[in-house]
């Protein structure tokens, strides 16, 4: 919202209203039109009093609307063992806190400001003495009560911006954490598959020579003939066993090689 205000010395005030609410317009309307028989148009800050009033009252709603919204985030969190927290909508909270609070910081500095143009007026009405000063000392009183509760609500804006971060930063380390637990338990399970995979390893190993000699002595490459008869027993080899070698041992080269290159692509 921006308004715009002239003063004539004719005792007559021009307002200008941008961009207000339409709850807004009809409470100013009600308010000038009870205020129109008492209204002092001598001083030019009168009707000034009147739209800050109306002002203080959308912020305090506004605050407390937020408030509303961060408190029953804080409900949920506290009924809830483990909470699932709705990112999106603290989000959007944290969003208008903050946009609450930056709207708060404008009007109490704007209000400080044409509070202090205000006393230096009343202060040069009053050595010159053209002034009514007992309702512009009212005029006065007015503004420095409203100074003093937009800063009210400024602080309580800004304590609605902390709470909803400290509800977001609580969201994050409690997913945080769950994440860490549930990385915990895949890592003790991770490790328990490994244990077992050593296991079947080493018995593996134990078991290959044996396989490996079991395999090679059923080829046609070696031949026993039991005794009988009274003949002895006959323990040959084919002179043709270099072929096993010849192509076991270049078969065996090849894999480990292919697995050796396969690793390192992977790496990259």
């Amino acid at each position: 919202m921006s308004f715009f205000t002239t003063w004539f010395p004719s005792n007559q005030i021009v307002i200008v209203c941008f961009d207000t609410p339409q709850v807004f317009q009809k409470r100013l309307q009600s308010v000038l039109q009870q205020q129109q028989g008492s209204v002092n148009y001598p001083d030019p800050y009168v009707f000034q009093v009147l739209i800050i009033d109306e002002i203080i009252n959308l912020h305090d709603q506004s605050i407390w609307s937020i408030r509303d919204h961060t408190r029953a985030l804080e409900k949920v969190r506290c009924q809830n063992r483990k909470p699932e927290p709705n990112n999106l909508l603290m989000h959007e909270i944290a969003r208008h806190a903050i946009h609450s609070f930056e709207t708060m910081d404008v009007a109490v500095h704007t209000v400080l400001a044409m509070h202090e143009q205000y006393r230096r007026i009343l202060q040069t009405s009053m050595e010159s003495g053209h002034r009514n000063m007992t309702e512009s000392r009212s005029t006065e009183k007015n503004m420095a009560f409203q100074v003093q509760m937009l800063q009210n609500l400024r602080s309580r804006s800004e304590a609605n911006a902390k709470r909803i971060q400290n509800e977001i930063a609580l969201a994050y380390h409690s997913v945080a954490g769950r994440d860490s637990e549930t990385m915990v338990h895949v890592g003790q399970a991770t490790r328990r598959d490994s244990a077992a995979m050593r296991i079947v390893a080493v018995v593996s190993m134990a078991f290959l020579p044996a396989m490996f000699l079991s395999s090679l002595f059923s080829t046609s490459f070696f031949d026993f003939t039991p005794g009988n008869d009274g003949r002895s027993e006959n323990w040959s080899m084919s002179s043709k066993i270099w072929l096993y070698w010849a192509l076991v041992v270049p078969l065996t080269a090849g894999t480990i090689g292919a697995w050796y290159i396969w690793q390192q692509l992977s790496r990259h």
